[in-house]
């Protein structure tokens, strides 16, 4: 998830690296961090001409990641 937080990041022109991202605090901790790669991913790979999944309420995904 780090990777892909740093991938993003550095796509959009900011300079920083995976232990940067690491040490980032989320609101909502470990989950914040996980919507955050999720609506990175929908931006990343949805076709732009759908609502994106968050506008849309995302009804095929639930709403807290599963717990282990």
């Amino acid at each position: 998830m780090t990777r892909i937080l740093a991938a993003g990041l550095r796509g959009a022109g900011g300079s920083v690296s995976e232990d940067q991202v690491a040490a980032l605090a989320f609101d909502g901790g470990l989950n914040g961090a996980i919507r955050a790669a999720i609506a990175l991913l929908d931006v990343t790979f949805s076709d732009q001409t759908e609502t994106p999944a968050a506008e849309a309420g995302a009804a095929n995904r639930p709403s807290q990641p599963p717990v282990a």
